[in-house]
């Protein structure tokens, strides 16, 4: 089994916005969800990252990023992960779900889930939280780390009925987005700039601790996120391998100070 300080990937991130002449998609008695059509939305190309490599830093130095030329992406598509994601802050929490909604709809085949809850599963009696798209559980399986929380997931997503700090695994392409959900401004420049000082595992290196706008009304209801993932091709971590690391066979990718990765 690959190291954890082998761990390397590419990542795509691109805002993605709501346009203004669609009507409020509101559910279930009032709840807002994003809109279910590819239609409407737009994706902000200015402040797209392109496809970036990411690897982990050794003895304290920087995360590496490089651009990746799309020639060179590996094939098939199916190694890809997708999720688009939006923060819903009347209820404080995020909706994803596992395509890119600019282009893929209701009305498309693969439209299986439309947008859900973030889910959780819960491991080791709860002492690991897996993110993943559908889940029993829409909390954490403990409390969230303060290294972590309320950065990447508010404490409306911490379990009351435990004092036990969790640390979290789950869908790479999931903490990505919720990485990128921790910038102020939804710009390239802010989503390079969260990977490399703040995307650490087996830490998260907190911010400001400022809920970013993109978190707040009237822009969480406007802007969101359509995060890819792919391997990259001839290094330790495979799809396979990320599946392991997805599954928590190497613990937390964040974790409180006294559980980190193996």
């Amino acid at each position: 089994m690959p190291q954890i300080q082998d761990l390397t990937f590419l990542f795509q991130i691109s805002p993605v916005s709501i346009n203004p002449d669609v009507p409020e998609n509101r559910k279930f008695g009032g709840y807002w969800f994003p809109p279910e059509t590819s239609e409407a939305f737009t994706i902000d190309t200015s402040n797209q990252t392109g496809w970036v490599q990411w690897n982990r830093g050794t003895h304290g130095t920087p995360n590496i990023l490089a651009a990746y030329q799309p020639s060179a992406l590996p094939s098939p598509s199916d190694h890809e992960e997708v999720c688009s994601i939006f923060f819903d802050s009347e209820c404080g929490y995020f909706l994803v779900t596992p395509t890119d909604c600019s282009q893929t709809g209701s009305t498309d085949p693969s439209w299986d889930l439309g947008w859900k809850r973030l889910g959780f599963e819960h491991l080791d009696q709860g002492r690991l939280s897996k993110v993943t798209f559908v889940a029993e559980h829409h909390t954490l399986g403990g409390r969230g780390a303060r290294q972590w929380m309320p950065d990447l997931l508010p404490e409306s997503y911490n379990n009351h009925g435990t004092s036990e700090i969790t640390g979290i695994t789950g869908d790479l392409v999931l903490l990505v987005a919720m990485a990128a959900f921790t910038c102020e401004v939804p710009s390239r420049g802010d989503f390079l700039i969260t990977m490399r000082d703040h995307f650490c595992p087996p830490l998260w290196i907190p911010r400001s601790g400022r809920t970013a706008s993109i978190k707040r009304l009237p822009y969480c209801h406007k802007t969101g996120l359509v995060v890819k993932i792919r391997p990259v091709l001839g290094t330790p971590f495979q799809k396979d391998q990320l599946k392991d690391l997805e599954n928590g066979r190497h613990g937390s990718v964040f974790a409180g100070i006294s559980n980190c990765l193996a």
